[in-house]
């Protein structure tokens, strides 16, 4: 017999996630898979492909909805391999998809990281051009300041045309 004990062991899961996901779906499992009180659970080779098909799901991020709706329109794994008592989960089909799974999630988010590596370091160096022109415009702007405030008087240096014209005097 099947226990939720041993279906949580086969998915790495606690026994009240998978009562609860029986309560979440219980539109997709068999009428023993949640028993009126006080009688054990018995689960069919069908609840145990609805349990690993959503497992495989969830590790792939898909919230209630999503899964219910792929459950609605037919999606089952093969049904989950169980453990045998002392043994640890046996590497199933539903197993090696979640592997899968888990190795395209990692490589998106390997694939986002090297993004937003790229974006950090083309934003530090536009950072790094705007600190120097503002660094250039300030001292624009305190040369435009003290000639207006007259500490720096126009007169004192002659401009071009006055330095061309009075060379011979």
């Amino acid at each position: 017999m099947t226990t939720v004990t041993k279906i949580a062991k086969g998915l790495g899961l606690s026994d009240t996630a998978i009562r609860k996901w029986g309560k979440d779906y219980k539109e997709f499992l068999s009428p023993g898979a949640n028993p009126e009180e006080g009688e054990k659970r018995e689960y069919t080779e069908d609840d145990l492909a609805v349990f690993n098909t959503i497992s495989v799901l969830r590790s792939q991020g898909k919230e209630h909805k999503a899964i219910e709706q792929a459950l609605k329109d037919g999606t089952r794994l093969e049904p989950l391999e169980l453990p045998t008592e002392g043994d640890s989960p046996p590497a199933s089909k539903g197993t090696a998809l979640q592997i899968e799974v888990f190795s395209e999630t990692i490589a998106t988010y390997e694939a986002r990281v090297n993004r937003y590596e790229t974006k950090i370091d083309d934003l530090q160096e536009r950072l790094l051009d705007s600190e120097t022109a503002r660094a250039r415009a300030e001292a624009q702007l305190e040369i435009l300041q003290q000639v207006t405030d007259n500490k720096i008087s126009t007169e004192e240096k002659p401009n071009f045309w006055q330095r061309l014209f009075n060379r011979g005097n």
